[in-house]
């Protein structure tokens, strides 16, 4: 399945309206990849470092690593691009007030974003991230993915799976990760 991305305001390759940067009046951005996982939809959490060094990490929704990178200069874009083989629910970033490209990349993805309370210290990012990654680009990403699975999915997927009896879809969890109750998603 492509994954196409609406786009409201800004592509982001240009900072322009998408309408003059595509040359017409349509709000989609095709970032270009695909992704297939048994027919489903894959519904993950990105954690996001930003700065000269650049680097994401992605959790699924049961708080596994699935993937982490980093990349010096890495541009906005082919930072985007690079995403769009996952289709997250969340992003995260370790700092408050978020980074830019978290909010953007929150914002490409129509995903919720998370911030911390307060900026974590390097001791929490290292709990979190319990000895992964390479550097601490890639440490600090899976530190905020963490925190966020810890903070807003992992008690509603646990909560999910017992009310369902461990026979939740990975949509369901999505849309009750989404806000919608639990009952009316178990019902439909």
């Amino acid at each position: 399945m492509e994954i196409i991305i609406s786009v409201r305001k800004i592509a982001y390759t240009t900072n322009k309206p998408v309408n003059q940067v595509l040359g017409g009046s349509t709000q989609q951005f095709l970032l270009g990849k695909s992704l297939k996982n048994n027919g489903g939809v894959f519904c993950i959490i990105i954690g996001i470092d930003a700065g000269s060094w650049s680097a994401f990490a992605v959790i699924d929704l049961e708080g596994k690593l699935v993937s982490v990178k980093s990349r010096k200069n890495w541009g906005k874009n082919d930072f985007l691009k690079e995403l769009a083989e996952y289709q997250p629910v969340i992003v995260a970033c370790d700092t408050t007030p978020p980074s830019r490209l978290a909010k953007a990349t929150a914002t490409v993805f129509s995903a919720r974003l998370f911030t911390p309370k307060h900026s974590l210290h390097v001791f929490e990012k290292t709990i979190l991230a319990k000895n992964e990654g390479k550097n601490a680009h890639e440490r600090d990403a899976i530190a905020a993915a963490r925190k966020a699975f810890n903070c807003m999915a992992g008690n509603k997927i646990r909560q999910f799976n017992r009310i369902s009896h461990g026979t939740a879809t990975v949509k369901q969890k999505e849309l009750v990760l989404n806000g919608h109750k639990m009952r009316d998603v178990l019902k439909n």
